[in-house]
């Protein structure tokens, strides 16, 4: 009695079935990917207005405006920073938004691989309090902010937080930056956050800064983020970079 043949796949079927994951994969991965991106860039825009709105808060809140001031005596106790770091410790304490994932962007390459802290401060009191070291000692930050802004700074056209990589008097993103120099987040004073690809208006579907009002160097659109802010002499940017 002659046995049964186990019947098996040919060599042609097994290079189509291969051939075709290979089709299906060049279709999803790119989407899949895409749509990660879309995501992380969500997440990233709604950690900078919740920022720029703790930032109003403070600044407006109370009987007194006040601002995060720089070049001070005091410390983070009297609302003085001189690094990004500072300055995120003393909304931490001033306003309790102590989530430090708000200060870094998961898709940052300078970030890969490093685990990211949970805490800025380590006690929320005015009473000694501490910057989280592993905080303090993680870095880049995935955002520039402006120290000594002025109370009466008009709200919705002037930035107080953005995307780190991006240098004054360049309209483009360092490819260094969180997001390979594809652009980045500026978040303003009222809290609206906008996404630009550049602060060129010609390649930005027309989105531009507006000039200070008191800038006598700059009128209407600016391709120059710090010409959107108070005169240096007034303000300092405080760029993760150069933190010490």
């Amino acid at each position: 009695m002659q046995k049964p043949q186990k019947k098996g796949f040919t060599l042609i079927e097994l290079l189509t079935v291969i051939a075709i994951i290979g089709v299906l994969a060049a279709i999803l991965i790119p989407s899949i990917g895409k749509a990660m991106e879309i995501a992380r860039k969500a997440s990233s825009s709604n950690n900078a207005r919740q920022i720029a709105t703790s930032y109003m808060t403070f600044a407006t809140g109370g009987t007194q405006q006040k601002s995060i001031g720089w070049r001070g005596s005091g410390g983070i106790r009297m609302n003085q920073a001189n690094t990004v770091t500072d300055w995120a410790a003393v909304l931490a304490i001033r306003t309790d938004l102590n989530d430090a994932g708000m200060w870094f962007i998961t898709s940052d390459d300078a970030l890969a691989g490093v685990p990211l802290p949970t805490n800025i401060v380590e006690r929320t009191t005015d009473i000694n309090p501490r910057v989280n070291t592993d905080f303090r000692n993680t870095g880049p930050k995935s955002w520039s902010v402006v120290a000594g802004m002025p109370p009466s700074a008009p709200a919705t056209q002037t930035p107080i937080i953005w995307t780190r990589g991006l240098k004054m008097g360049d309209p483009m993103w360092e490819i260094e930056s969180p997001w390979r120099g594809t652009g980045g987040h500026i978040a303003f004073l009222d809290g609206h956050v906008a996404w630009y690809g550049s602060l060129d208006p010609t390649v930005n579907d027309g989105m531009s800064l507006s000039a200070y009002p008191t800038r006598q160097d700059a009128s209407g659109a600016v391709m120059d983020i710090s010409l959107a802010l108070p005169s240096e002499t007034v303000i300092r940017i405080l760029d993760p970079d150069t933190d010490d």
